[in-house]
């Protein structure tokens, strides 16, 4: 048995809808690697009985629900089958499941928690709008025969990943590396100046 990657009691998790055997390798695993099997839910009682019996530290839910509605519980590790896959995601955000799914919380008129990490749907649009402005404006110095070096240097030297350095004939090094770590908020700001000055994007 290796190295434990969470301590005792610091990762309480979930197994959920048991369509598929592979739920049983998922639990093993975290188990192994420290983490807490808290709750097992299936609406077939004898699924549930038949995991109890491997994993007997495990307390039945009542529901889904009841497993959401538990903020102890950093994890759903589930089993269903495909089609019902998306919806059972949906329900958790929805629940503010956080750490399960995509990093969202909604409120109960539906729209995006101000703390949530994922974007409301006009937010969504100012970055869509923005991305086709800038492959637009990219598509456009192709044409032109602008093609110079011009790499982001921001938080990383991006030239290490570039395979044409050999005839790039400009070097760049750490020490051209500027540190820009904008948080969400101000970088949405900078996206939506930028469109309704009708000015071109910066790749």
């Amino acid at each position: 048995m290796g190295t434990k990657a969470v301590e005792k009691g610091e990762f309480p998790f979930a197994a959920a809808f048991l369509e598929h055997g592979h739920i049983y390798g998922q639990c093993q695993g975290l188990i192994e690697a420290g983490a807490q099997l808290k709750w097992v839910y299936d609406p077939d009682a004898k699924k549930v009985e038949a995991f109890l019996r491997k994993f007997p530290d495990a307390k039945p839910a009542r529901c889904y629900e009841e497993i959401l509605e538990d903020s102890s519980v950093r994890l759903v590790a589930a089993a269903a089958v495909p089609s019902e896959r998306c919806a059972l995601g949906i329900q958790a955000m929805e629940a503010g499941a956080k750490g399960k799914f995509i990093p969202a919380a909604l409120n109960k008129d539906g729209s995006v928690r101000a703390k949530s990490s994922a974007l409301s749907q006009e937010e969504l649009q100012t970055v869509l709008a923005y991305s086709k402005r800038l492959i637009a404006a990219m598509g456009e110095e192709l044409l032109e025969g602008r093609v110079q070096a011009s790499p982001v240097m921001k938080n990383k030297n991006t030239c290490q990943y570039c395979p044409y350095s050999p005839v790039c004939a400009r070097e760049y090094s750490e020490k051209d590396v500027e540190t820009d770590r904008p948080d969400s908020a101000r970088s949405l700001a900078q996206m939506r100046e930028t469109l309704e000055k009708g000015e071109i994007p910066n790749g």
